[in-house]
Order: C-alpha cells, then structure tokens, then sequence
C-alpha cells in the first residue's frame, strides 16, 4: 500500500468501487449527484489530496480544504479487504505528512471503519452532533502538539 499525490482519474476509480459505508454515507449527504462529481468536488475544495494504491491500483482518497482544516476520505471496498497494509502503510503517510495544524473531521456517526481508522492513528473523538439536515454526525480532530 503506498499513498501519493491525486491524479484527476482517480475520482473515478474510487468512485467505481467506493465502499457500501462510504457510498451509503455520500447519499446521505449529496443525494442525486453522481459520486465522480462529487469526489472531483471535493478534490478541487482541497488544497492537499493523496491517493492510496495498491499493486498500482487507487483504492482511496484523503483530502485536507485547506481554509477550514478539515480532512475527509473516501474509500473503496479493495482497500477494506487489505485493512493490515492499509493501517502500517497509513501511520507512515501520517508520520510524513506531519500535520503541523490541527485537523478536524466530520462524517456519519455510522461510518466504524473510519472512526476506528482515525482512532487508531491517534485522533481524538470530540462528540457527537447533528448536520442541518439531520444526520446523526461524529467529529475527531488530530491534535498537532
């Protein structure tokens, strides 16, 4: 599993394959948008974005909007079925990356991959919360001291 910058056809890719929890989440939030669009949305929004592959293949996106700090992530069932390279390859993109800010995310309070994901890599769940639409949300926040 290696991370590297975004290519534009990875909206695609990812889309293609996007996990059930991350599709079920997009409709949640963005219903009746294509998910390429969405994910090509997104990747414009960001001022940093990696892809993760695997044997060449892009199996998810991370992206950081720079004026709010706020991360987000998209992945693909692929990348759920190699969760062990996924998890040592991240700590090592996190190690790289080095958020000197803090981070903050916030998705479905549903979505337990990514809360035990970012729990993992040490961000800290902040609470619970609702969106303007209703959504029951979850934030973590990376602490960068």
């Amino acid at each position: 599993m290696e991370f590297r910058k975004v290519l534009w056809e990875d909206a695609n890719k990812v889309a293609y394959d996007l996990s059930q929890v991350d599709r079920w989440e997009c409709d949640q939030f963005v219903p009746n948008v294509s998910l390429t669009r969405f994910i090509r949305a997104s990747l414009a929004a960001s001022g940093e974005t990696w892809a993760m592959t695997h044997e060449g293949k892009t199996v998810g996106l991370i992206g950081i909007v720079g004026e709010t700090n706020r991360a987000w992530f998209m992945t693909t069932e692929t990348l759920l079925a190699h969760k062990r390279e996924f998890l040592k390859a991240s700590r090592e993109w996190m190690a790289k990356v080095n958020p000197r800010d803090n981070l903050e995310a916030t998705f479905h309070r549903d979505n337990i991959p990514t809360r035990r994901w970012l729990r993992w890599l040490g961000w800290s769940e902040r609470g619970e919360t609702r969106s303007s639409s209703g959504v029951p949300m979850v934030t973590l926040e990376w602490s960068a001291t």
